[in-house]
Parts: C-alpha cells; sequence; structure tokens
C-alpha cells in the first residue's frame, strides 16, 4: 500500500501535532506501507529531504483573500504548489492521501480533489478549520474534503461533538472515528537522564507552546501563591512563542522571577529527563484537544494535575493518575499542588497508576493498530 501524508506541520517544528504525524507514519512503515509526504515549506526547512527514510516534499502554502493586497502573487505561489503536489501525486499514485491535522493542507488537498479521486483519510487535531470560517473560497474546499473524506479522525470524542456542533461545517457522523495519540514508551525507559536544578532544588514542571491556549500564565499565578511557603521548589517550563515576555513580565510582577524557568524549547529526547526529574507535572490549558505531555509525564512516572479543559475523554482520572482544577482557577491549582507537595507517598503512587494506565491504553504498539486497522477497513 502506497500513503501520501499531508500534514499541516511537520519537523523540523516540534509539537503535539508534529509527534502524532511521525506516529502516523511509522505505524505505517512497521506495515512495510511506502509513505510520502508532502509538508509547508517554512524558513528554516528544505524543499526535498528524507527522514527516517521517508521522502518529505514541501511547499509553500498561502491562503487565498480576494481582497488581499498581493491577492495576484499570492494566487501565483498557490498555483505553483498545487502543481508541485500534483507532480508528486501523479509520480507516487497513493492509494491513500492522508491529511493530517486539517488546515491550507486541507484546502490544497480539496482542491486536488477535482483531478484526482484516491481513497481520503483525514485528521482534526484540535486548532483546524478556524481561519477558514470567514473565507468562503477556502471554506468551500475544506467542506469538500469532508464530504470526500471516508473517514475522518479525531483524537477525542470531546473534540469530535465540538465539530459536529459547529454551523460552519457539515460532518457525516458515520465518517467519525476517534484514535487518541500514542507514545512512545521505550523511549523514556531508554534515556535515564534527570535534569536538576542548580543548588539541588526540586521543580514543577510544565511545557508546550507560550500561546494563550496553553494557560501558563495560570500556572504561574497559582505557583506564586504557594512559592513563598516552598523556597526550595521552583518551576519550570519549557516551550517557545509570543507569549514568552508576557509571561516573563508576569513572573516578575509577582516577585517570583528567579523561581520561574522558561527554558525554551526543548527537542523530544532532550526534554525526558525533566519529566524523569521533576516532583509533578501540570497541563494547565484553556483548550487542549489531547495533551500529548500528559501522556509524556504519564510515561515518567509523575503524578499530573490538568485544567478540566485538558482531559480527553478521561486521559486524567481524579484521584488515580493526578488530579484536575476548574479552568481558570488558578487558586484551586494552587491547592492541587499544595496537596501533592505535602503527599509524596500519593505522587509517586498516582505516578505509578498513570504509567500502567499508559502501558494500557495509550502505548505505540496500541495506536498503531487502531492505526492500521482503519487504513485497510
Amino acid at each position: 500500500m502506497k500513503i501520501l501524508i499531508l500534514p499541516a506541520f511537520f519537523y523540523p517544528r516540534i509539537g503535539g501535532s508534529e509527534k502524532s504525524a511521525m506516529g502516523f507514519i511509522q505505524a505505517c512503515q512497521s506495515k512495510g506501507w511506502k509513505v510520502v509526504v508532502v509538508a509547508r515549506l517554512e524558513d528554516n526547512s528544505l524543499p526535498f529531504e528524507v527522514i527516517d527514510r521517508v521522502p518529505v516534499y514541501r511547499i509553500r502554502y498561502v491562503v487565498l483573500r480576494f481582497h488581499q493586497k498581493n491577492f495576484i502573487n499570492a494566487a501565483r505561489i498557490f498555483i505553483q504548489s498545487f502543481l508541485r503536489l500534483l507532480m508528486v501525486i501523479f509520480k507516487f499514485r497513493p492509494d491513500i492521501i492522508y491529511v493530517h491535522m486539517m488546515s491550507e493542507n486541507a484546502v490544497m488537498t480539496g482542491f486536488v480533489t477535482c483531478f484526482y479521486r484516491p481513497k481520503i483519510i483525514a485528521s482534526l487535531r484540535g486548532c483546524d478549520m478556524i481561519l477558514y470560517k470567514s473565507n468562503w473560497a477556502n471554506r468551500v474546499l475544506f467542506q469538500r474534503l469532508l464530504n470526500n473524506a471516508e473517514a475522518v479522525i479525531f483524537p477525542s470524542k470531546a473534540l469530535a461533538i465540538r465539530l459536529e456542533s459547529d454551523p460552519w461545517y457539515y460532518l457525516d457522523a458515520g465518517k467519525i472515528r476517534i484514535i487518541p495519540n500514542g507514545i512512545d514508551i521505550e523511549s523514556f525507559d531508554k534515556n535515564k537522564g534527570i535534569f536538576a536544578l542548580q543548588g539541588g532544588k526540586s521543580y514543577i514542571f510544565a511545557c508546550g507552546r507560550f500561546v494563550i491556549d496553553k494557560g501558563f500564565d495560570i500556572l504561574i499565578r497559582a505557583f506564586a501563591l504557594v512559592s513563598g511557603a516552598y523556597p526550595a521548589i521552583d518551576l519550570v517550563i519549557a516551550g517557545g512563542g509570543q507569549e514568552r515576555g508576557h509571561l516573563e513580565s508576569l513572573a516578575a510582577d509577582l516577585n517570583i522571577a528567579e523561581r520561574v524557568h522558561l527554558i525554551g524549547m526543548v527537542p523530544h529526547e532532550g526534554v525526558i529527563p525533566y519529566y524523569r526529574g521533576c516532583m509533578l507535572f501540570v497541563l494547565p490549558s484553556r483548550f487542549e484537544a489531547f495533551g500529548n505531555v500528559t501522556l509524556e509525564a504519564m510515561a515518567a512516572s509523575k503524578a499530573v494535575i490538568n485544567s478540566m479543559a485538558a482531559t480527553a475523554d478521561g486521559l486524567v482520572q481524579e484521584g488515580f493518575n493526578g488530579y484536575l482544577f476548574n479552568n481558570e482557577n488558578y487558586n484551586m491549582l494552587a491547592e492541587r499542588i499544595r496537596f501533592l507537595i505535602e503527599n509524596k507517598a500519593l505522587r509517586d503512587q498516582l505516578g505509578t497508576n498513570g504509567r500502567r494506565h499508559v502501558e494500557q491504553y495509550y502505548s505505540k504498539d496500541v495506536i498503531d493498530q487502531k492505526i492500521t486497522e482503519m487504513f485497510l477497513s
């Protein structure tokens, strides 16, 4: 079988969507299927390269708006990219086109269906489709892809329900497939590194893109409420993005700047020691389609605290593998943090339960089986 994968974003970016896209690729490779990727061309990427034995072509994506000043140039880029995509398609002749996280890649694929009609599988990961609600032309192509797709994958039931209730689009409920993200547990077992702060301080850990949806400002406010009582515990947040300056200013305003460490983006293998070395992990998101980082923390046998918005389909079970707090409620988050700091035996038990939960339901082997069964159906 030959599968063409079009991710919205791909390496060298590293995030939940990129990791799950690579998981799909590896699942296909494990079956001996041929895979080709067409990804977004960015400033720090190459037009063509081979990553883990997979040919990766890259094209430039644009959002066409008829009133934009540079419409002619944008249209030229769109046509060039479309022709390059067609060239790859007619050269590779895929049995399946898989669109991972629907963005400009979905618009392009919707246009492709006017010329080529293979089996199409689409996947929505959480922040898809927002860009096109005010752009009727792109929205039409988006809807065309949904209409032509044989299956539409969601990482959680909650996200599927969200799209079903969206008045801008129609999705046949019979096409919905729920396949959560998986995790390579072996990578956590092989990496024995443990990050330590200077002076032997303990730390609470969080990671993700520095954007409003991730809610790191909520975590910083909560940490400010408990920091005075625990001077030997700091907060470490890995990531990068447009909100970094705001987070630094907030920590300074709360007089905890020296206790909050914003360490920048860390590659996947490099971040494992931070999980292994932390006291507990927090995901304070205002919205989260799934929360890969929670799986990673559990794989490292760590207790987790998630916002209610960041626990998909029972990923975090209150008092079993972690605790939850009401969205935006940093006072409640502070109470949860304080409770777990004071109860090491409970933290250890939550971490043990979390690891078993991941092994049973979210290991790479379990999820790979679901992926390949869907492609064969």
